[in-house]
């Protein structure tokens, strides 16, 4: 299970079909259904709980209950489908990446944009899905940094455009990055960058 804590202490867990909402003091205080495995880190934005894996759940933080959920199927060149936790903005609008392609959607689950401008030139589609389990970054600059399994991308997002991306070098894949402003630290084979 990957877990994340609110302001009181509250842990919401996802794992399997479903997501539990677990007090400081270890009493289940709610369990969310989705209709598919979640994979990713819940995120807590205002009254809503959002968890990713084969949709994108948006769920109330109060009960549990589904607000709405979002299936995107890529087709063949990557027929998994897995959202990645969202990361939110202040706005509220949620910023995600199922397959190959990025999302923004509002609050209420309409999305703002899909857009497959993450490829590199020249690259051939189906040899880099981004990673599940990895949440983007939201830099202060409006970027959202997304980590692929050979590379970090950062999509514009006003309209999810490649804004720049980074290969790393030969001795391994770019880890998860971290970030202090619009500053991005990333770990890769035994380098930070």
């Amino acid at each position: 299970a990957i877990a994340a804590i609110d302001e009181n202490n509250n842990v919401y867990c996802s794992t399997a079909n479903r997501v539990l909402k677990i007090s400081a003091n270890g009493q289940q205080l709610w369990q969310g259904h989705t209709d598919n495995a979640n994979f990713g880190v819940p995120v807590i934005k205002g009254d809503f709980v959002y968890v990713g894996g084969g949709q994108l759940w948006a769920l109330k933080v109060s009960d549990g209950h589904s607000i709405w959920g979002k299936t995107y199927n890529p087709g063949i060149l990557d027929p998994r489908g897995q959202f990645t936790s969202p990361v939110v903005n202040d706005n509220g609008t949620l910023f995600a990446v199922c397959g190959r392609r990025n999302f923004a959607f509002s609050a209420d689950g309409a999305i703002i944009y899909q857009a497959d401008s993450l490829e590199l030139q020249g690259e051939w589609l189906s040899t880099t899905p981004v990673r599940d389990v990895d949440m983007p970054l939201l830099l202060q600059n409006g970027l959202c940094v997304y980590c692929f399994k050979d590379s970090l991308r950062a999509g514009r997002s006003d309209n999810g455009r490649l804004a720049w991306a980074f290969k790393g070098d030969d001795n391994g894949s770019p880890g998860p990055p971290a970030s202090v402003g619009n500053d991005v630290f990333v770990v890769c084979g035994r380098s930070v960058y």
